[in-house]
């Protein structure tokens, strides 16, 4: 939080008004992300495959664009516990994409493995 603060030219005490923890800042983070690509796939105006392909574009454009911030979500996320609420945000996230995509039963279909 504190090397945060100094890039973000604020006080780490701000942070923590504003955010009360360090996986609230980062949750907020990925929900900003996560709109940011969403905003990006909704502007392509397709459905099925065009839309699948706008979504990974838009995330690899993210990749590229932000390399540090990408690979510290990926270490986080491959030592998440399933109940993490990162995870459950990007769970949720996936089974709205997917319902779009594939029909409103895919909840049902996707429960089966997780």
């Amino acid at each position: 939080m504190r090397e945060l603060a100094v890039i973000a030219d604020v006080s780490t005490s701000t942070l923590y008004n504003l955010y009360q923890s360090k996986d609230t800042l980062i949750l907020a983070a990925l929900e900003d992300q996560l709109a940011d690509i969403n905003a990006v796939v909704a502007e392509t105006n397709t459905s099925g495959l065009g839309r699948f392909l706008a979504r990974v574009e838009a995330v690899a454009d993210q990749i590229v664009e932000t390399p540090k911030y990408a690979e510290a979500m990926g270490k986080m996320l491959f030592g998440a516990d399933a109940h993490d609420p990162i995870v459950q945000l990007l769970i949720g996230t996936s089974l709205s994409f997917n319902r779009v995509v594939n029909g409103p039963d895919v909840d049902e279909r996707l429960c089966r493995f997780a």
